[in-house]
């Protein structure tokens, strides 16, 4: 692609004024070249299970043309896959594609490396603790044994957040080389958490025809009692309303 300025031929009897006037056009030349297209791709990893769990999930067909969003999509999705299905110390490599400038064909080569199939094991959590990790694995819906699922992590990352009590929180797994059997290693997944502040105070002041004069204020434990235990008290006082009230409640007992 190249570009230039095409200022136009200038004609005689034009002042330094009209001359800056003058429009000028911006040209762009584009020689497209040669179309690539995939005349074959190989996927460079070890056997899973099931056995076509690459191939099925990989976009890309012999015979289409070689388009970056595409090859980099099709990638996308094995990491992602992968994962899904046991996986979770899958990585994909760097493509490798090799280019024939006679024929326009383009031979696409992918090393993945699939990890150890893993199934879930013991829970372990550390930082700043808000809980420990028997009550993390009452939030996780998974249990030892299971297949690895990236998508059940997310699920616990998730409730974690919901629970209000972090300022950051992550969930990863962790190799232990221990056997599952069926060709399988147990991961431990390590929660590390940073609790949040728990105390929250709030106050409201006010005044409707209605109502008249209103000042409602509260205070909020919202780990009094851990794991997920919350202190509240209340109180109201104006023209219409006076009252004050404390509520206990546990979250995921």
């Amino acid at each position: 692609v190249d570009t230039r300025i095409d200022r136009g031929e200038r004609e005689g009897g034009q002042d330094r004024q009209e001359r800056q006037r003058r429009p000028i056009t911006g040209v762009i030349d584009v020689k497209p070249g040669k179309r690539y297209t995939l005349a074959d791709i190989i996927i460079d990893a070890a056997p899973t299970v099931p056995p076509g769990l690459i191939a099925d999930n990989f976009p890309l067909a012999v015979g289409e043309p070689i388009v970056a969003h595409r090859i980099q999509g099709a990638e996308a999705a094995i990491a992602l896959k992968l994962p899904e299905e046991g996986y979770p110390f899958a990585k994909v490599g760097q493509r490798d594609i090799l280019l024939d400038g006679a024929t326009g064909d383009g031979v696409y080569t992918l090393p993945v490396d699939i990890g150890k199939r893993s199934r879930f094991g013991g829970i372990e959590t550390t930082g700043d603790l808000a809980f420990d990790a028997e009550h993390v694995a009452i939030l996780a819906r998974f249990k030892r044994g299971d297949l690895y699922d990236s998508r059940k992590v997310d699920d616990l990352r998730q409730a974690l957040v919901a629970t209000g009590l972090f300022a950051t929180v992550a969930a990863e797994p962790q190799a232990t080389g221990e056997s599952a059997g069926d060709g399988t290693e147990y991961v431990t997944m390590l929660v590390t958490q940073q609790a949040g502040p728990p105390r929250t105070i709030a106050a409201s002041a006010g005044y409707g025809t209605g109502q008249g004069l209103r000042i409602e204020g509260s205070w909020t434990h919202r780990n009094f009692l851990p794991p997920e235990g919350a202190l509240i008290f209340r109180g109201v006082a104006g023209t219409q309303e006076q009252g004050v009230g404390a509520t206990l409640h546990r979250s995921n007992a």
